[in-house]
């Protein structure tokens, strides 16, 4: 088994405990630590401290301009590389999550509610309802791991709540991860639970992890998920699993997020400082909320809702794989056109809401819009 071999402490950090990691495109490494943000180009360090604001750095998130997003104390901090811009929240709450949906909203997750930001205005999602952690999958639904409550699913009009009652292995959810088999992967502090939309699958120690509290999931793109534990790193191919401590060169076996960069190197951030493992798997697997387009002036329907049929009039003539799901994610129609109009047939479908998701497969660009049957 390849050991970890490289570490990283205050040599180039602000700070020792990190807090949460991000790589922007140009794959420099982001750490946000408890008393600054440091830059790792892969040869030098830079720190930098807004000297206005609370630099302690909970989580992090980039914006499609390649702006930084910092949550700490009750401020959210803009760094565009060389200028600061805070927002501040309520004078005693304490910003623990955020995520940057497609149209740019930043979602933000503090200790008396969820929040959405669009840049200049404050909208309260949820009150009295913490989100630990937000991500937002490839299809625009924005996930919330909420500590004590399960998972919530939001897809833009219902909201969805997980459970223990549903099948969730702990209710009190730290990392949340998408794979590209459209799966979620939830950990929570009992343990690492699958869902695939129908069916959960549950895993704790006796199903390898090498500890029960999750903190951080990564996937790389070959569908490895990589998990952060109290206890060390566990990997699981889908069959097998493997650990890693500091007996393996681990810095701190207290891991509290994880990346991987383009060359496929895993980045491990810890109390005691970064891990960096180079076992020349593959590179992150790319889901990427931001690269979405999700306008619905270039995606036409009429009727919406409709009762026996729908016409789509796509933004230019080209292939698109076309696939229309229910809003747990079960696909319900999948199918390859090749025009620029089309009429699918709904009257098999039953009432309700339905993602339209729509894939050049010319230049991948990727379209969502939503169906409405009513009858």
């Amino acid at each position: 088994m390849a050991s970890i071999g490289h570490h990283f402490t205050r040599t180039g950090l602000a700070n020792n405990y990190i807090q949460s990691i991000t790589i922007d495109k140009q794959d420099n490494k982001w750490f946000g630590t408890q008393s600054g943000l440091s830059k790792f180009d892969g040869t030098n360090w830079t720190i930098y401290y807004d000297s206005t604001y609370y630099n302690y750095i909970d989580a992090m998130a980039i914006d499609a301009q390649n702006n930084k997003w910092l949550c700490g104390g009750s401020v959210v901090s803009k760094f565009d590389g060389t200028n600061w811009t805070a927002y501040k929240l309520n004078a005693f709450d304490l910003i623990s999550s955020i995520a940057i949906d497609s149209r740019n909203n930043k979602w933000i997750g503090a200790t008396d509610g969820t929040y959405k930001f669009d840049g200049t205005n404050w909208t309260t999602f949820m009150t009295d309802t913490s989100a630990k952690v937000i991500a937002i999958d490839p299809l625009g639904n924005i996930w919330f791991g909420i500590r004590g409550v399960g998972v919530m699913k939001f897809d833009g009009i219902r909201r969805t709540i997980y459970n223990t009652a549903n099948g969730l292995v702990d209710n009190s959810v730290d990392a949340i991860a998408f794979d590209n088999k459209g799966d979620q992967w939830f950990g929570a502090i009992g343990g690492l639970s699958k869902f695939d939309g129908s069916n959960w699958t549950n895993y704790t120690i006796a199903s390898g992890l090498v500890q029960a509290a999750v903190y951080s999931i990564a996937i790389d793109a070959q569908g490895i998920k990589w998990i952060g534990t109290y206890g060390g790193v566990s990997k699981f191919d889908g069959i097998n699993w493997t650990n890693y401590t500091t007996a393996d060169g681990l810095i701190d076996n207290n891991v509290t997020s994880i990346v991987i960069d383009t060359h496929g190197n895993k980045w491990f951030g810890t109390p005691s400082g970064v891990s960096k493992f180079d076992d020349g798997g593959a590179g992150p697997m790319i889901l990427n909320i931001n690269e979405v387009t999700n306008n619905i002036n270039n995606v036409q329907l009429y009727p919406n809702p409709s009762t026996n049929q729908v016409t789509l009039i796509l933004p230019n003539p080209d292939i698109y794989n076309i696939i229309i799901s229910d809003l747990s994610g079960k696909i319900i129609k999948q199918f390859t056109v090749k025009d620029k109009q089309m009429i699918i047939q709904t009257e098999d479908i039953n009432s309700g809401v339905y993602l339209l998701t729509l894939k050049s497969l010319s230049n991948g660009n990727t379209y969502n819009n939503k169906i409405v049957v009513a009858k």
